[in-house]
């Protein structure tokens, strides 16, 4: 069986459960309760599909963490030839006055030591897990379809060492954008460090409105991260819950 020793990160409209070595194993097309195009979560040990990875050459060790009081996630791992960190998240935060919350994962891949041989690997499923995923690409991009859904990788990679699971040195950093069968046409790198700024903004401000203890406050907090991937009505407000938490105690 698979490990449930899993980081999960979100956006209130879609969700990725990540496992220790950064794979994606659970990943609902479009809303939280979506065709998993992600299932290896249920594959066993060794998945042959339904996943995102990255493949790194004599690995010896993966570690985690996520970034101070964000629901981004950071994977660190060491290979024969180098280490590898990979930034997982989904982009949240305010937009022209409205909350901007894509069906989007983005993933950040950059070399922190070394030369690392890596591989990537991109392998969805549809109808949760009955179809194999059909193919079209771009020289950016790659349309992973069925019948009835689509999938959208825009990369600054080589489109051909992606779909080809092509081993290659990773001398740069590298974005992987994963959601709707939309274009993208800024720069995939400068797009994603944008949405990564303002996320990582966004997550640090909400957590300060938390009425959280001191005492485990730490633990708290990545408690209710690990609580808050739900649809956007069930998401805590915290100033409006102590404003009326403050009403109730004045009229008893």
């Amino acid at each position: 069986m698979s490990s449930l020793d899993l980081g999960v990160v979100g956006n209130c409209s879609i969700a990725s459960l990540i496992d220790r070595s950064g794979r994606h194993v659970w990943h609902c097309l479009q809303r939280l309760d979506g065709d998993p195009v992600f299932n290896a979560l249920l594959g066993g040990k060794d998945p042959q599909s339904g996943f995102m990875d990255v493949v790194v050459a004599g690995i010896k060790e993966s570690r985690q963490r996520y970034l101070h009081n964000t629901a981004i996630l950071e994977t660190t791992i060491d290979g024969a030839s180098g280490s590898v960190r990979l930034v997982d998240f989904a982009p949240r935060f305010r937009r022209f006055g409205r909350m901007f919350r894509p069906p989007m994962l983005v993933r950040l891949m950059e070399p922190v030591a070394g030369r690392p041989r890596v591989t990537v690997r991109l392998r969805p499923t549809f109808d949760y897990g009955a179809r194999k995923a059909q193919l079209t690409s771009g020289s950016n991009h790659a349309r992973f379809f069925s019948d009835t859904a689509v999938l959208r990788l825009t990369t600054d990679a080589s489109i051909n060492n992606v779909l080809h699971e092509a081993e290659f040195s990773l001398d740069r950093p590298i974005t992987l954008i994963v959601g709707a069968d939309e274009s993208v046409p800024e720069n995939p790198d400068a797009l994603a460090r944008s949405f990564l700024a303002e996320t990582e903004s966004y997550w640090q401000t909400w957590v300060r409105d938390l009425n959280v203890p001191f005492d485990w406050q730490a633990a708290v907090i990545r408690a209710i991260f690990g609580a808050i991937h739900l649809p956007e009505g069930n998401m805590s407000r915290p100033r409006a819950a102590r404003r009326r938490a403050s009403r109730r105690s004045a009229s008893s």
